[in-house]
C-alpha cells in the first residue's frame, strides 16, 4: 500500500459517511412529509382520530410525534422524528413536517391532538 492510498483511505471513508447520512437524512424526510399529508387528509375526510394516526404512524414509523390542530376549514398536521440508525448520533435535531388540508365534512369545534410513540391518541 502505498503512503497516497493511506492518507486517501480515511478521507474518501468520511466522505462516503457523510454522503450516507445525507441520503438517511433525505429519506426520513421525506417519509415524514408524507405522513403529515396521509394524516391531514384522512382528517379532511372525516375520519377518525385513531384512523388518521394509523395512517400517519404506517408511513412515519412508530417513533414518531404527530400533532393536529383544526380550526373550522382547515386541519394543521405536524410530525416531528429523530433519525435513526448507525450514525443517528452525528444528527442531534428532530426532523419535522407540516401539512394543512381543507375540511370536507361539516365542522365541528375546533380541536387539537397529539400523540407520541407507544401512545394511542
Amino acid at each position: 500500500m502505498t503512503a497516497e492510498l493511506a492518507v486517501t483511505l480515511p478521507a474518501l471513508t468520511a466522505v462516503l459517511a457523510l454522503l450516507l447520512l445525507a441520503a438517511m437524512l433525505g429519506v426520513t424526510q421525506l417519509r415524514l412529509e408524507e405522513a403529515a399529508r396521509s394524516a391531514a387528509r384522512s382528517f379532511a375526510r372525516g375520519d377518525s382520530v385513531a384512523t388518521a394516526f394509523a395512517a400517519a404512524r404506517q408511513v412515519a414509523g412508530g417513533t414518531a410525534e404527530i400533532s393536529v390542530s383544526m380550526d373550522e376549514n382547515l386541519v394543521y398536521v405536524q410530525v416531528t422524528a429523530r433519525l435513526s440508525g448507525p450514525m443517528s448520533a452525528m444528527v442531534n435535531w428532530p426532523l419535522t413536517a407540516t401539512a394543512t388540508a381543507g375540511r370536507e365534512s361539516a365542522p365541528q369545534s375546533a380541536r387539537a391532538y397529539s400523540a407520541q410513540s407507544g401512545h394511542s391518541p
